[in-house]
This record gives C-alpha cells, sequence and structure tokens, in this order.
C-alpha cells in the first residue's frame, strides 16, 4: 500500500504542476525523440488525385469515370519539379501519389468491364516516373468510391447496416469543400465484398504495380517505387441521412448475438471486435497485394482518427451519452493502422494531439516505419482549415525524423491560391524546406505551441482522472512496478515544459491501468 500511495502522490503532484500553471507556461512544443530512419529512401511525395469533378461524367452522382491521362500526370508532375528545384538523392527522394486506385475505375454504369482504365493508370505513372526521374506511390481506395459496383453493393448482405434488424445504410459521406454523398459503406467482412478485393488487388491493381517494379528494376531505377497506401482513410463510417453508426453487418458476420445492453463491458467487446474487422480489412488488401509480388516492406496502411486528448475533453458536451473512443474514431484508433501485411499510416494535420498519440503508439511497438500517408501543414480539427503557426520544415521534421518513410503532401495546385491546402503546401517558405529535405541536410524542429487551451485543460482532466484508475488497476492485482516508472518519466518531461512527451507517457500508463 505505501507503494501505491506514493505512486498516487506522485500523480497528484503532477496534477498540481498542472494546475498551477506549469501546462499555460510550457516551453513550446518540445520534441519526441528523433527516431533512425530505416533502411528505405525516404520520400516525399505530393499527391495528384483521380477523383472530383473533373474525373466524372455524371458529376452529380459521384461516379469516377475519367482516370487522368498520361499527359495530365506529366504536366502536373512537371510543375511540382520545376517548383521544387530539386529530385533529391538516394536516401531523399522527391514523388508523387496516383490515387484514388477506385473500384468505380473497374466497372462502368453499363455493367461492363473497365479494369484497363486502372492498368493504364498504373502503366502511365510508371513511364512518368521513369521520365521526370522521381519516385511514384500507388494510393489505393479500398471502398469509398465504388458506386458503379451495384453488382455488389446492392445486396444488403455486402453493405452495413445501421441496426441489428438488417437496415441497409444509406450511402457514406465525404466532405470535400461540399458534402459528397458516395456509395454505401460495405460491410468489411462480407463472403463476396472480400474475394471481390482479393480479385482486384492481386490479379488487377498488384500484378500491374509488379510489372511497373520489374521494368525499374531493368533500369536500375528500383528506388523510384516509393509504395502502396491501402486504403483512402479505412473505417467503418456513419450513415449518411441518419448519421448513425454503423457496424451490425460485421458483428452479425461474426456471429454476435445482439442484445439492448449499453453497459461498458458489451460496448468495450463491440470496439474490439469492430476494430479487428477494420485491420482484417486492411490486411486482406495488404496480402493481396504482397501475393501479386509487391515487397512487403513497401505497403502501407491509410487510416484517420480525432486524439484522445480532444476526444476526452469534448465527450462531457455531447448532447445525448458519449459514444465510447473507438466508435468516435469509427473504430480506427492508431492500432488498426499496424498488421503483418504492412506498415502503419495515418493522416497527419497537426493538430492537437494526434502525432504525440501516433509517436506513442509507434514506440509501444519497437518504431517501425511508418507513412503520413495524407497531411498538410494545415490545421483541420478546430473549425475551417487554416494554416499552422508552425514552419513546413517543422511540420516536415515532425515526420521524417521520427521515422516516416513517405510523407504525402495534400493541397498542390487544389482550388484558387486562397485556399490553405494549396497555400500552405507551395508557398516559398515551404519549397525551402523541400529543397533542404530533398539535398539531406537535416530538418529543425522549431519549438512551436502544441496544444490550444482547450487541449491543454483536455490533458489536465487526463491527469486529474489518473489516480484513481492507477487506485482501481492495484487493486485489482495489477504491477505497479510497470507505473511508477513512467509516472517519474512524465514528471520529468513536464518539469522541462514538454507536453508532447507528457501526453505520451500519459498514454502509455493508460495502456497499462485501464
Amino acid at each position: 500500500m505505501k507503494k501505491l500511495a506514493h505512486i498516487i502522490l506522485l500523480a497528484t503532484g503532477i496534477l498540481a504542476l498542472l494546475s498551477c500553471g506549469g501546462i499555460a507556461n510550457e516551453k513550446d512544443s518540445a520534441r519526441s525523440p528523433v527516431v533512425e530512419a530505416s533502411g528505405s529512401p525516404q520520400y516525399l511525395v505530393f499527391q495528384i488525385f483521380t477523383a472530383g469533378a473533373g474525373f466524372s461524367d455524371v458529376p452529380d452522382r459521384n461516379i469516377l469515370t475519367n482516370p487522368p491521362t498520361y499527359r495530365k500526370i506529366a504536366q502536373d508532375v512537371q510543375g511540382i519539379i520545376d517548383a521544387v528545384g530539386e529530385r533529391g538523392d538516394a536516401n531523399h527522394v522527391l514523388g508523387f501519389a496516383i490515387g484514388p486506385l477506385a473500384l468505380d475505375y473497374t466497372r462502368n454504369q453499363n455493367g461492363d468491364n473497365t479494369e484497363h482504365k486502372l492498368r493504364s493508370l498504373i502503366q502511365d505513372s510508371f513511364d512518368v516516373a521513369i521520365a521526370k526521374n522521381v519516385a511514384v506511390v500507388f494510393h489505393i481506395d479500398d471502398s469509398k468510391f465504388w458506386r458503379t459496383r451495384d453488382d455488389i453493393w446492392s445486396d444488403r448482405n455486402n453493405i452495413e447496416w445501421t441496426d441489428p434488424d438488417g437496415t441497409a445504410n444509406t450511402g457514406q459521406y465525404l466532405n470535400w469543400g461540399s458534402p459528397w454523398k458516395l456509395a454505401p459503406q460495405a460491410c468489411f467482412n462480407s463472403p463476396a465484398v472480400v474475394a471481390e478485393a482479393r480479385r482486384v488487388a492481386t490479379d488487377v491493381i498488384g500484378k500491374e504495380i509488379r510489372l511497373g517494379i520489374d521494368k525499374l528494376r531493368a533500369g536500375n531505377r528500383e528506388h523510384l517505387f516509393g509504395g502502396v497506401i491501402i486504403g483512402w482513410e479505412t473505417a467503418i463510417g456513419k450513415d449518411y441521412e441518419t448519421r448513425k453508426p454503423l457496424g451490425y453487418c460485421a458483428l452479425s458476420n461474426l456471429g454476435e448475438e445482439f442484445s439492448n445492453s449499453n453497459s461498458p463491458r458489451d460496448q468495450a467487446e463491440k470496439d474490439r471486435k469492430l476494430e479487428q474487422v477494420v485491420a482484417n480489412w486492411i490486411t486482406t488488401w495488404s496480402e493481396a497485394i504482397v501475393a501479386s509480388g509487391v515487397p512487403r516492406t513497401k505497403i502501407y496502411s491509410h487510416i484517420a482518427f480525432s486524439p484522445r486528448v480532444v476526444f476526452d475533453a469534448e465527450a462531457a458536451s455531447f448532447a445525448e451519452k458519449a459514444p465510447s473512443y473507438s466508435e468516435h474514431v469509427l473504430w480506427t484508433p492508431p492500432s488498426v493502422a499496424f498488421g503483418d501485411g504492412h506498415y502503419p499510416g495515418f493522416t497527419t494535420y497537426p493538430d492537437d494531439g494526434i502525432l504525440g498519440q501516433i509517436y506513442a503508439e509507434l514506440s509501444a511497438r519497437g518504431n517501425p516505419p511508418w507513412a503520413s500517408s495524407e497531411g498538410a501543414n494545415v490545421r483541420i480539427h478546430d473549425g475551417p482549415p487554416q494554416k499552422s503557426a508552425q514552419s513546413m520544415e517543422t511540420y516536415l521534421a515532425r515526420l521524417f525524423n521520427h521515422g516516416a518513410v513517405i510523407t504525402n503532401l495534400f493541397g498542390w495546385g487544389i482550388g484558387d491560391p486562397n485556399n490553405p491546402f494549396r497555400g500552405s503546401t507551395e508557398d516559398a517558405a515551404s519549397i525551402r524546406a523541400y529543397r533542404k529535405f530533398l539535398r539531406g541536410e537535416p530538418l529543425i524542429e522549431q519549438a512551436v505551441s502544441e496544444s490550444t487551451d482547450r487541449s491543454r485543460q483536455a490533458l489536465r482532466q487526463r491527469i486529474q482522472a489518473l489516480p484513481a484508475k492507477i487506485r482501481v488497476y492495484a487493486q485489482a492485482g495489477g504491477d505497479m512496478q510497470r507505473v511508477e516508472p513512467k509516472i517519474k518519466e512524465m514528471e520529468r518531461f513536464l518539469d522541462n515544459g514538454d507536453l508532447v512527451n507528457v501526453e505520451r507517457v500519459l498514454n502509455e500508463i493508460l495502456a497499462i491501468v485501464e
């Protein structure tokens, strides 16, 4: 009991430091420990889109019919090269990501096979990479743009349900400046859906990528293949019309017996199962790509999540009972990004708490290579998108200096010059940061404020709840020797005003005691 009392006293002391101004006066955003890069080159790539109104004959229905041509891709890539002025070296490579490679491109509205469109898109992208001497990354959409595949989603058993009675969902929601109603949310463990994903990933996408890799290898330019990103923020989204959570089809396929219980224990079990469904779905794609001959070490996932610290701060303000954190992030907490067939990949906008949570998850798993599968130096979670106060160099440093192999920037050439994504990605300071990286010069992670007042308060609230959670853990027979060193570590970081690492260690403690 003395050990428990001592640990709780330490946690309470940390809380006292926060309450008397330790958070308000922290040194701006100290850094997480720098992670050594993997043996792979690091790729700075810019997303070239194959989705949007310009790629559809029927934009009102959000169906993709017209992928970009070789000429269009080459034109966009040349514009990037001209602006950046550097292609990099053996360890730092400029490139582009092409995508989404979507199921819409495998079939037209009349039911005709159009898989040649995907094959041509992949071939053209490799040819542009060779002609321009830049890297290419292939960004696959696993389930959002598939409206032409009504041969699959018209069957209720292949799409998600809004309730245990099997009510089909009305579609997926996407906000690209205005709301898009997409095809229904797929049921990720439906046998028909899984079979088609494996077929397209293996016989169409994976096969064509392997042929392109062979072409690069023959010219001793294999480094120009940056990799494959699986997913376009993979998730079990909410129903378009009702905004209800989904997942009942997947649970039914697992043999789940539904009940009216809303107990935390039942919710936790539901969350665990649906997280595994999403993880298995990502692995279905990645293993099929690997089976085609694409190196496993070149494949990354793509999930997005809102940070736990913000969720905890906002949970009390929900009009109804707050969902679990897992449900809130559509069953894609950072742990879901990891799998046997791929490295993890995340959306990484510089909003409060996101990178700290990613660093903690990576650290807990030995710091594997990872990808910023989507990002820009733009804040998106606390109001209208706006350029971050930090520099592009700091943004890149917080990725590449922490083990990211791919950083995929969204925004180049998108919208007018007032578009914050475009402005952030194309401005002169950003160009200087790109050149610095591509020349192999160290990226400096400048001090920036990591937390807004709201997230500082949220961190305080999470630490305030820590002593009670430690007490419950100890009373259940938990190993306090696992907890005490981390409490002391968190205290040291707080003394130095290092809130990024305070949050990282807090997440590690909570992973033990919860």
